[in-house]
């Protein structure tokens, strides 16, 4: 799931072109824009494997320009390494590499890896933590991840032209359901990592349990990996859930019949907003497909792909803002913002068309 404050963001493809050799060579790399947008500095990052004749050993020595020879700000990690290991001296296998592209709609950019060293001089992440909270800084957004509950956002504010608060509390939380058992909450996490971390790019893994487990007293699992982007007001959040067991409780995996399935009945994560009045909203759910409309006390805005019963019937998705109405078929282009006099908040599930059913 994205989450995004003021604006929405949509992931850039990579093309790269490997010519090994003795030495370090350049490798050619072209991100192809496919939503149909223009891109002015918009985060991407990507895996790039790397020759081991190339030799490569230390990320300082790289750097990133475009097609004019211009230096682009980058942040450059080490995944892995020929002989195992990404720590050591043996040369790097993978590496992940991370800049802002500019790219006109239904087009392509060219930027070339190549050796020599290079400095950021654009908006760089700031990251701090207490014993309660984990705290980003983008420089255009501020997010507060919480130590202490998983409300998925303690706070996100927009910070420009005056910081406001806009999403986050205490109210936030991940729920699920399944079968007819009551609801499971999401517990206080047991696991925070910074997975990566750089100048343009962090990751923060958060883990946890559900409570009120449904069958054999097993927990189920749940781990939620936050990205953000520097100068991006765009949280991306990846969900995970699961059942590490069996619903008789015995030490297997293994589903021999229909009795022994477990039926996920929704997965919900919830957070407050804090829009001042007047609140208008906005969807999409396709192509030149858009509604837009001021929203009253009793109105809302929603996004569905509905559950087909047969996967042989047509697609269906329904989206609504305050009295207006459309129906489609596959939501390929889905968002659901709001706005106010302070702000606004935009959110969008990735590949939601693939997944029946599943709303905004």
């Amino acid at each position: 799931m994205n989450c995004s404050i003021s604006e929405s963001k949509v992931l850039l493809f990579f093309v790269l072109v490997l010519v090994p050799s003795l030495i370090f060579s350049d490798i050619a790399l072209e991100v192809k824009e496919k939503a149909g947008v223009n891109r002015i500095n918009e985060m991407v990052h990507n895996g790039i494997p790397v020759s081991r004749l190339s030799n490569l050993v230390d990320i300082s020595d790289l750097s990133i320009i475009d097609k004019s020879g211009n230096p682009v700000n980058a942040q450059f990690e080490v995944l892995s390494r020929w002989g195992g290991g990404k720590f050591g001296k043996n040369p790097i296998q993978w590496l992940l590499v991370t800049f802002p592209a500019s790219v006109s709609a239904n087009s392509s950019a060219k930027y070339i890896l190549k050796s020599g060293s290079h400095s950021n001089t654009g908006p760089k992440l700031k990251l701090t933590e207490d014993q309660n909270n984990i705290i980003v800084n983008t420089g255009t957004a501020k997010f507060i991840i919480s130590k202490k509950s998983f409300n998925i956002f303690e706070e996100a504010s927009l910070l420009k032209p005056t910081e406001q608060k806009l999403l986050g509390g205490a109210d936030g939380k991940a729920s699920i359901r399944v079968d007819n058992k009551p609801l499971m909450n999401a517990s206080a996490p047991s696991e925070i990592t910074i997975e990566h971390q750089g100048d343009l790019f962090v990751t923060i893994k958060v883990a946890g349990c559900f409570t009120n487990p449904a069958y054999a007293n097993i927990p189920w699992q749940y781990i939620a990996r936050y990205s953000f982007y520097a100068g991006s007001p765009t949280a991306v959040i990846d969900f995970y859930y699961g059942f590490p067991g069996h619903k008789n409780g015995v030490s297997r995996y293994e589903v021999y019949g229909w009795s022994e399935l477990i039926k996920v009945k929704n997965v919900k994560l919830i957070f407050p907003l804090n829009i001042s009045d007047p609140i208008s909203g906005s969807v999409t759910g396709e192509k030149n497909e858009f509604l837009s409309e001021s929203l009253s006390s009793n109105k809302d805005v929603s996004l569905k792909q509905h559950l087909r019963q047969k996967m042989t019937a047509p697609p269906v998705y329904t989206m609504s803002c305050g009295t207006s109405i459309h129906k489609g078929t596959f939501a390929e282009m889905p968002m659901v913002a709001i706005s106010g006099s302070n702000g606004g908040v935009g959110m969008t599930i990735q590949k939601m068309k693939f997944y029946e059913p599943q709303s905004i």
